[in-house]
């Protein structure tokens, strides 16, 4: 290896000025992969594809259709007038002309099972129309009596509400013609775009991909209804996740910049040279461009997660040129230039390689994590430890060439060495004692790996001041919270709860035994399968008097019951976490009611 790095460097000595232009000229060209990229994040990289989980959830969107909701809460004094309801109602029609949005429901929209006669109707509170204040106070009494609606849609002060928005999913929604327009916009801004519109999976994607941009458009659609946005609360997942790429993309220049300054005044205080210094920069930002360039263009974006590489590859190729450096500045003390340049790759040039390769084969195990975002990662790093390394070895012996560096003599920094000299003094002299004190450290830390608490609300993620965060706490205070969960109940029979034997009772057994023959039958000269049995089974529409609860029904309301009453210390500090619960048994008890039935 040491001879074949050693080959490498006499080349690139020889050929320095076309050496540089191929460096500058595949930086250049990273540099615009780079440019074209977009950093976007899909929820569902979360999920293994292909796992039984991910399995489940595509076929209960099959069933059910989305569940990505944006939630507007409205802080509204007038809410409770006609001006307030009217220009909620504009607000609905608005966001449903929005083409990702699939379907709104807003306080004006709420309906209501009334008895029409011998059958049933479907009510809104609201009267269609303009509405007068006594119209708008009677459905505001009612939907509080109703109960199901309050504090999802109405705030206890009635100043306070909420527009929920089901957001286009699905590959069927992809056939919409406006929708795919905006597919077809997402594909040509992002690398191999076209042949994610190729595919079924692809546009998929690129639909949840746009549903995110959707969702941090909800201010531009609250501004075109005449709301002010101090007014204005958005919630929901993917509102949270589009404006944490928003933040993510505002801050990873600056986190960059902080990172580079920090390594640039160590690399002075360590180095004591301006043109080691230099030489360091001129490798970690091409070798950076390398990895976001080619790597994001390979993943096809960058995530949340892979938007830490670039800190993570400025220090890889960092590390690489300081031993470089630091070497040749020894062996220039007692070689020529070309010769120390040589010696200085002979010694450490091995080492350097080794490094770099256990590093590679580090960031590439992230491959076999379940999760696109870690495998995302993985790809931009080990871009950049490649980077990194060919363009130590091809660019710090060419400007060494052209700039040589002050020779050093190797001095001894007694601080440092009392410091070794005592920690290889007890290693040596009280083996065991160390081991075992290595062994406690490790239980101590696979202990606390117990303790550790997996966050995973976004909400969470941003400062205190950040409209998300303040949306969340506005939900979490007037209205009855800003994220939704569905539980998926499977009944293992075709059909599910709906089958009409699933909502049917029998009042007697389906198979009586037969009765003991009487001596008429006898006498008629009956045989044994002729004797009369008992009577049929009859069949009661359940829950009519007399008959069995419907079980599916009944163990509904009981696990409603129950998450409203879920507590938890590790979770929302023991408050209540569920605020309202909505189910199959709710309808069944509101049809039943408006029949004239009991609640």
């Amino acid at each position: 290896m040491s001879r074949f790095l050693e080959a490498w460097v006499r080349l690139m000595l020889r050929h320095r000025l076309l050496s540089l232009l191929v460096a500058v000229a595949i930086t250049a060209f990273a540099g615009l992969l780079a440019s074209r990229l977009e950093m976007r994040t899909a929820l569902l990289d979360m999920v293994k594809k292909g796992s039984p989980r991910a399995i489940g959830y595509e076929a209960s969107r099959e069933l059910f259709g989305g569940d990505n909701y944006l939630m507007i809460g409205i802080d509204d004094a007038d809410l409770a007038t006609p001006d307030g309801i009217a220009r909620l109602r504009k607000l609905t029609a608005i966001m449903k002309a929005h083409p990702i949005i699939a379907d709104v429901t807003s306080l004006p929209n709420l309906q209501r099972i009334d008895p029409n006669g011998a059958s049933l109707a479907v009510r809104r509170y609201f009267p269609t129309g303009a509405l007068t204040q006594a119209q708008i106070d009677t459905a505001l009494t009612d939907i509080r009596d109703d109960g199901l609606f309050v504090p999802t849609f109405l705030s206890s002060d009635g100043g306070a509400t909420a527009v929920l928005a089901e957001l286009a999913s699905g590959l069927e929604a992809t056939k919409d013609p406006e929708i795919y327009k905006h597919l077809e916009a997402l594909a040509a801004k992002l690398p191999g775009g076209a042949a994610q519109l190729a595919t079924d999976a692809g546009k998929v994607g690129l639909l949840e991909m746009v549903r995110t941009i959707a969702a941090t458009e909800c201010y531009d659609l609250t501004d075109a209804a005449g709301y002010r946005r101090d007014q204005v609360h958005p919630a929901g997942l993917p509102v949270a996740a589009g404006f944490l790429i928003a933040e993510t993309k505002r801050h990873v220049g600056p986190y960059f910049a902080a990172t580079l300054l920090i390594i640039c005044i160590l690399l002075a205080l360590l180095l004591r040279s301006a043109k080691s210094v230099f030489y360091c920069i001129i490798v970690a930002l091409p070798a950076v461009l390398w990895a976001v360039g080619i790597g994001g263009t390979i993943n096809g974006r960058i995530s949340i997660v892979a938007g830490m590489a670039p800190m993570i590859v400025l220090v890889l190729a960092v590390a690489n040129v300081v031993h470089l450096v630091g070497q040749y500045r020894f062996e220039r003390a007692r070689l020529e230039r070309e010769a120390a340049i040589i010696a200085t790759f002979r010694e450490v040039g091995a080492a350097c390689f080794l490094t770099s390769l256990t590093t590679l084969i580090g960031f590439s195990s992230l491959r076999f994590i379940p999760l696109d975002t870690a495998k995302e990662l993985g790809v931009v790093c080990a871009v950049g430890v490649i980077a990194a390394f060919l363009l130590s070895f091809t660019i710090v012996p060419i400007m060494i060439s052209f700039f040589d560096l002050k020779p050093a003599v190797a001095s001894e920094s007694r601080v440092l060495f009392s410091i070794i000299d005592r920690c290889q003094r007890l290693a040596r002299h009280r083996p065991i004692s160390v081991m075992i004190a290595g062994g406690l450290v490790t239980a101590v830390a696979i202990g606390g790996l117990k303790l550790l608490v997996i966050d995973t609300n976004l909400d969470a993620k941003f400062y205190d001041d950040h409209p998300i965060a303040r949306s969340a706490a506005f939900f979490g205070e007037r209205l009855g919270g800003g994220v939704s969960a569905e539980l998926v109940i499977d009944t293992g029979v075709a059909g599910g709860a709906l089958e009409r034997a699933e909502f049917i009772r029998e009042s007697a057994p389906k198979f009586a035994a037969p009765t003991a023959p009487s001596a008429a039958a006898d006498d008629l000269g009956l045989d044994d399968d002729d004797a009369p049995v008992s009577a049929p089974p009859s069949e009661v529409m359940d829950p009519s008097a007399g008959a069995e609860p419907n079980s599916y029904l009944v163990r509904m309301a009981a696990a409603s019951k129950m998450l409203k009453a879920f507590r938890s210390d590790a979770i929302y500090d023991g408050k209540q976490v569920v605020r309202e619960v909505f189910s199959l048994a709710d309808i069944a008890s509101r049809t039943h009611r408006a029949m004239g039935g009991e609640a």
